[in-house]
């Protein structure tokens, strides 16, 4: 079994590396995007007069964006839309016939695709995003703890997108689905604004989503300490939290993998 592991993990590096100009675009147009972040948050920071936003002096800010950004070079996935594909043209089944669990595999077939990413993608727009934002701002983080939350991340993200995923067994087309999941999911991560910046009432329902631990939580984990609505947390527990979201969307999955199997075997999609 760990050959074939092993054999899942290459075989995804390499295809990777075939489609490498549309990862090496990303380190354009990411940058990008950050500079826009920038310009914006140092004007709103300005029209304000306000020392601080939302917890985050402005300095905070910076960091805080420039975390966010090079998080989803580490943590991306469109295993949604490789699931729903499958089962739309029929070739799903071929998963079912193979010696490891297709979660198994598509988990580790992220590895893969996120290792080569690490290289193409993520080192170089780290140092992009360090000359924009100078680098004792990157050099004074808490790695350590941010290394601990981008496990999680990593982790929960790719249980996100097999749920989403695995609607297609039920939908006939989740194309909606997936493009209103596109849109709203940089604010449930707190990509574009910090979650603690929402309204109270808000931030008490997304601190027990698990959607904050995409970007939120590894971010603010930089920056050594973890609020949202009222609540502070230690680093142990955040990592308690993060257990705990892991497990029951790992339960979700499971039960959604096993009636979808059912499903499809039994009447076909």
């Amino acid at each position: 079994m760990f050959e074939l592991e092993r054999n899942t993990i290459i075989t995804s590096a390499k295809l990777s590396v075939a489609y490498r100009f549309s990862m090496i675009l990303s380190v354009l147009t990411g940058p990008m995007f950050l500079v826009i972040n920038l310009i914006m948050w140092r004007a709103i920071f300005s029209a304000s007069g306000k020392e601080t936003i939302g917890g985050f002096t402005l300095e905070q800010m910076i960091t805080y964006l420039a975390v966010t950004l090079v998080i989803q070079f580490l943590v991306w996935d469109d295993g949604e839309q490789h699931i729903a594909n499958k089962v739309k043209d029929g070739t799903f089944i071929t998963y079912l016939l193979r010696p490891a669990s297709y979660l198994w595999y598509a988990f580790l077939w992220k590895i893969g695709h996120r290792s080569v990413a690490f290289v193409i993608e993520f080192l170089p727009v780290l140092l992009v995003v360090t000359l924009l934002v100078g680098p004792q701002r990157l050099l004074a983080g808490h790695v350590g703890y941010l290394a601990g939350t981008l496990v999680m991340a990593f982790i929960i993200v790719y249980l996100i997108k097999a749920i989403l995923g695995m609607l297609a067994f039920w939908l006939t087309r989740i194309n909606g689905i997936l493009m209103l999941y596109r849109v709203i999911n940089p604010f449930l991560y707190g990509a574009f604004i910090p979650l603690s910046i929402l309204p109270q009432a808000v931030q008490k329902v997304v601190i027990f989503l698990p959607f904050q631990f995409v970007s939120y939580v590894p971010a603010r984990a930089f920056l050594g300490e973890y609020t949202l609505a009222g609540i502070t947390l230690t680093p142990l527990q955040v990592f308690a939290f993060g257990t705990i979201q892991i497990f029951i969307l790992l339960s979700i999955v499971i039960i959604m993998w096993h009636a979808a199997v059912k499903r499809f075997q039994g009447v076909g999609v």
